[in-house]
């Protein structure tokens, strides 16, 4: 227990790290925000997912956790949809209940209690949830806010396909298919520069957080929470009664059901002008749930 404490400690003084130096005016958020965002969309995560995934070999009815980790963006999509006052309260609830922070928070904290066979069935619900984290849930979010009802498939994969991570994803998955690893060179500098991902996706967090709760965000938080973690609990219990799946696999789902929401909500939230602060706000609070939830978890299976 100590020892999870520990790391979610190591994250969440990074995030308290950004908002102070934020504070004393070393950084700013008007200004600096959006280059760390660019910094980690087009430089550290892709690199930190290349060096998740080079080397990765699985069977191939696995890909069907890929679909899972798609399918359950979609969920709360429609839970935004539903439960979203209006196009601005729709469009921020498609990204911010949404999505799964993997790379940089679960798939370290996981792998800390288990390996093998769970680290792989994490890494392929990642690349499915990808598509939408990395830029479907944006072009979803972006649509819902301009009015525009209609799903358009075109629109959202080339929305997709803008995504330099998603564009990775793709590429490593199909060499791991292949059984085709990286040159040693090319994962020697992934190494270093996916390095300062976990770093500056918390920082960048910290940068943005305003803690000014008043009454009315505390209102939202709470509602967010409801809406983010009921529906995973509803789909941890239904895969744990599933047969035929290993008991491994089902540890490892339900997890990763209950994973922080995506760092790359904040930035997105930021590029459809909506409530940058707000987005921050509960990006913290799900680590902070996450953690405890999560931790539980493990202490309840004996991990």
């Amino acid at each position: 227990m100590l020892g999870i404490l520990y790391k979610a400690c190591i994250l969440v003084l990074v995030i308290v790290l950004g908002y102070i130096l934020k504070s004393v005016g070393l950084f700013s958020k008007d200004r600096d925000f959006v280059t760390i965002s660019n910094i980690v969309l087009y430089i550290t995560l892709p690199a930190a997912l290349i060096n998740n995934l080079n080397g990765l070999r699985f069977p191939y009815y696995l890909l069907i956790l890929s679909v899972f980790g798609f399918l359950c963006n979609w969920m709360y999509i429609f839970l935004a949809k539903k439960f979203g006052k209006d196009k601005e309260g729709k469009s921020f609830m498609m990204l911010n209940i949404n999505g799964y922070n993997i790379g940089n928070f679960s798939l370290p904290f996981i792998s800390f209690f288990l390996e093998g066979i769970p680290i792989l069935a994490i890494s392929l619900f990642d690349a499915g949830s990808s598509i939408m984290v990395l830029g479907g849930n944006y072009a979803m979010a972006e649509g819902t806010k301009n009015g525009d009802t209609k799903f358009n498939v075109r629109d959202l994969f080339k929305k997709i396909m803008e995504s330099p991570p998603i564009i990775v994803y793709v590429i490593m998955v199909v060499l791991s298919m292949a059984s085709v690893n990286l040159p040693t060179a090319i994962m020697d500098l992934a190494g270093i520069v996916g390095g300062a991902n976990t770093f500056l996706s918390m920082f960048m967090i910290g940068i943005a957080l305003e803690l000014n709760f008043g009454r009315e965000n505390v209102a939202k938080l709470i509602k967010f929470s409801a809406l983010r973690y009921l529906p995973a609990s509803a789909l941890g219990v239904i895969i744990s009664f599933l047969p035929g799946i290993p008991v491994a696999i089902k540890y490892a789902l339900t997890l990763v059901l209950f994973a922080p929401v995506s760092g790359s909500a904040t930035i997105f939230t930021e590029r459809i002008d909506n409530d940058v602060e707000l987005s921050a706000q509960f990006n913290s609070l799900s680590i902070i749930l996450s953690v405890i939830i999560m931790s539980s978890y493990l202490i309840y299976l004996g991990l």
